[in-house]
This record gives structure tokens, sequence and C-alpha cells, in this order.
């Protein structure tokens, strides 16, 4: 066995009459062109399937069991053979290639070099399929009714040089059955793209294509199945506080409804404030409207609508989100030192309707009392029970803190007041007696 150069007319033995010389190309049995690849090897068998051993004589024997092809894709035969039946036998594997089938020729006439035997060798290009199951993103069950396009994710070019599939080209569909399975058409090895095409009732398009890669088959069923996991149009709604967006607002009621009015559900907000509607239908309008609120919350009377497009998107996306708002009318109260200007105990604060009604009694701990759940309008404030100087006070229909503050002399200030009246009476006398030895002085200098 060894490499040889392609034979001159009269190389080898056997240039009588009857023999054949023979000129041997590789070719895509699909577009009939040369695959010009160096190295692909072949065995030629004779009758009753016997190897044929070739040679060559100059300048020494060379005996040959193997010969493959230079980088044309072709070779000749190193010497002409007896005129007969033939196969040859291909050893490579061709990668993107399914493995040919023996290629049978008979030679019943003499062929020289200069005019020889031509065998064509035809390799059909390998193929495989795309298996594709789609399942609930929530649950895992089959989702069925869907199909996808099959986008080529690049030049899907074979070893013989033609380009079957241009990127971007849709190349094939799949439909899936009820059991969300289905397979492509077989396609040329490479990679691509599924895009989904129809959307089931009630589920949201996949927005980002899938990537795949078609290999070489190994068996019958080598494709590996891609599983895509679809998921349900829903939108979730979140209920905070309008002054405080993370106190969640848990227990409020709501209702979903169709464009007529038709209410088609009832939720109740959960610990974070959320409820999550689903099964919702393509090209439809829906709205959302608040029923009931909690505590000294102020209910909102809005209607809120979205729309689930034909691909099932809310917005470009299978998850809708909506932030709505509750607020609460807060009145904050403090009395606070007159003098230094802190909050101060134990003063006893009243406050009172316009009508003289007490809302709220206490006594201050040296912080501000936050009052809810007051309508807007005037009320009254009264300090240590003295009703003859009471403070008015106009609540006003705001999300925002509205702050009230009374001032108040307190025992601490009367101390500091005397405190600094000593003080500076001491100074004052101190003043005097320094002035008057001063003068003292004087006199007798």
């Amino acid at each position: 066995e060894g490499e040889y150069e392609d034979p001159e007319p009269g190389a080898g033995e056997g240039t009588g009459t009857d023999r054949a010389a023979v000129f041997v190309q590789v070719i895509d049995g699909e577009t009939g062109r040369t695959i010009k690849l160096k190295g692909i090897e072949f065995e030629l068998y004779g009758e009753n399937s016997a190897l044929q051993v070739l040679s060559t004589y100059y300048p020494k024997r060379i005996d040959y069991q193997k010969y493959e092809t230079d980088e044309n894709g072709v070779f000749y035969l190193p010497e002409k053979i007896p005129l007969a039946g033939y196969y040859l036998h291909e050893l490579t594997g061709l990668p993107g290639y399914d493995a040919s089938e023996n290629a049978e020729f008979y030679i019943d006439r003499p062929y020289d070099w200069n005019d020889p035997y031509v065998v064509t060798v035809e390799l059909y290009p390998a193929k495989n399929m795309i298996r594709l199951q789609l399942i609930d993103q929530g649950n895992g069950q089959a989702v069925g009714g869907a199909s996808f396009d099959v986008i080529a994710a690049e030049n899907i070019i074979t070893k013989d040089g033609t380009t079957r599939f241009k990127e971007g080209e849709v190349v094939a569909s799949i439909e899936l059955d009820e059991n969300g399975y289905g397979e492509s058409r077989e396609l040329y090895l490479g990679k691509y793209k599924l895009r989904q095409n129809t959307v089931p009732e009630l589920y949201a398009r996949i927005t980002a294509d899938k990537e795949v890669e078609i290999e070489e088959r190994t068996s019958a069923e080598s494709a590996a199945v891609t599983q895509l996991a679809e998921e349900k149009t829903s939108m979730t709604v979140q209920l905070v506080d309008a002054l405080y967006d993370t106190v969640y607002i848990s227990d409020a009621k709501f209702s979903l409804h169709s464009d007529d009015g038709q209410v088609i559900e009832r939720m109740t907000t959960d610990d974070k404030g959320r409820f999550t509607v689903t099964n919702l239908r393509k090209n439809t309008t829906y709205h959302i409207r608040q029923d009931s609120t909690v505590g000294d919350y102020l209910m909102d009377h809005a209607d809120h609508s979205f729309t689930v497009g034909g691909d099932g998107l809310i917005n470009g996306s299978a998850k809708g989100n909506l932030m709505l708002r509750n607020r609460m009318i807060r009145v904050s109260i403090g009395v606070r030192d007159k003098l230094f200007r802190g909050q101060v105990s134990d003063v006893n604060v009243a406050l009172r309707d316009s009508a003289g009604n007490v809302i709220k009694n206490w006594n201050t701990t040296g912080l501000e009392q936050t009052i809810t759940g007051l309508t807007p309008g005037e009320y009254k404030v009264v300090l240590a029970g003295d009703e003859a100087n009471e403070h008015i006070i106009q609540v006003q229909d705001l999300t925002e803190l509205q702050s009230f503050q009374f001032d108040r002399w307190t025992t601490v200030d009367i101390g500091a007041i005397l405190g600094l009246t000593v003080t500076l009476g001491g100074m004052a006398a101190l003043l005097r007696f320094l002035l008057k030895n001063r003068k003292k002085r004087k006199a007798e200098e």
C-alpha cells in the first residue's frame, strides 16, 4: 500500500486490449457536484467479493489495497483492470454524509488512459430531524395545538460547496399534536432556530427563539427531544400603601370584568398584597376593579384595564404586572418644649371634631402621635384640659403625613430661665463689685 500519482498513459501492467483504465469521482448524490475532498478511501472488489490488489512497477513495485481521492475528489486506479464486474467499497465515512452503498460497475470493453472508464460514487448528505415537546411551565403537563417554524441559524452548506439553506430562511415547520409532540422533516446537518408560529389558547407566545443543532443520526431515533416550556398568560396585581410602597395590603377584594361589565373572577390580596389572574383569552380587554379595602385605607375607584394580544402577550410579555395603591389620611400631633423644641411627655392631649366630640385622648410619651382614619375638615386640639385655649387644625385630603406641633412651657423651661436669671444677677453683682474696687483704688492713688 502507498501513495501514488495519477498514472500516465501506459503506466502499470495491463496495457493490452482486454483491460480498462478506470477513473473514479466522488459526487453529491443530490446535486451531482464533485465533493472536492482529499483522503476519501475505497477498496476494490471483484467477482465473489474478492479484494483486488493492484500494482505499479516503476520505478519499483508498489501494491495497493486502498485508493483515495485527491484534493479534487477524484482518483485513477493505479493500473488497468481486466474486463469484468466490480464494486468500490467506501472506508472513510465522510462527516456530513451517509455511508455510501457499494458502487457497482461492469466493464465490457477496453478503455485507455486518455479516455478512461468513469465510475461515479454517489454520497448523500446526512440528514436528521428535530423532535420537539412542549410543556406547561407551571405544571409540566403537555401543551398541544402549537406550531413552530424552523429557521436556518447559519448558511447550511454541504461539502460539495452547495448552500442548502441561507441564514434566516424558514426551512420547515413543526406541528404539535394533542400531546404537545411534533417532528420536523429530515433536514441537513447544522444549526437552526425554533420560532413559535401558532400559540395555544390561554398561553403566551415564546418570544425567544430556541437554538438547536441537527447532528448525524446514530440510530433510528437518535435525535434528542428538545423540550420547550410555555407560560400561561397572566396578570399579577400588587396592592401597597400609597405612602410606603413596602407596606403590603392584604385581604382587599378585587374583581375581574370583561369589556361588557360581566364579572369573570373575584380575587383577594394575599399577605404580599398580591393576586394573579390566568386563563386569559387572546385579543381580549379585561378590567380590574377594587371592591373593598381594609382598615383606614381609602379604596381605589379607578378602572384598570389591560389587553391580551393575539400572541397572548400583555405589552410584549407573558406576565403582566400592575401595582395599585390605597392611601389613608395620616395626621401627626406632637407637643414640644417651648424653649428647647423637643417632644415632651405626660401632657394630656384631646383631639375633638368640630362639634367638640372627643375622637382620641392620650398622654404624650415623648413621641409624636399618628392618627389615621380622619376625614378632611376642621378639628380641635386641647392640651392638659385647657378648654379655654383650644387649638384649631385643618386636616386636608392628602396622601402625605400632615404634622401639627404645639409648643408648651415646661418646668424644665422655667428652671432654665430661673437659673439663667440667677446667673445673670450674679454676674451683674460681680461686675458692680469690680467697678467699685477700681474706683476706690483710683481715689487712694
